[in-house]
């Protein structure tokens, strides 16, 4: 028989899972992971932003001090 191997019905539908999975399941994983990354490093910028408050503070205290003493000399 020359078709020996090219009747495949179980290969496939294995080939059509697979290809299934690459274009439904994997897309959905990626864009899944690219989300939750995305508001984690949202996140963590934010808590950047919070931790920099002080120093945000401090800094506009010493050039208010400074613009203060620069109007006193005029």
């Amino acid at each position: 028989n020359p078709l020996i191997g090219l009747n495949n019905t179980f290969g496939d539908m294995l080939l059509n899972y697979v290809m299934g999975a690459m274009f439904i399941v994997l897309p959905l994983f990626w864009m899944s992971v690219m989300t939750w990354v995305g508001i984690r490093a949202a996140g963590v910028l934010g808590g950047l932003t919070t931790g920099t408050n002080n120093a945000r503070t401090a800094g506009s205290k010493g050039s208010d001090l400074l613009i203060k003493a620069a109007k006193q000399t005029d």
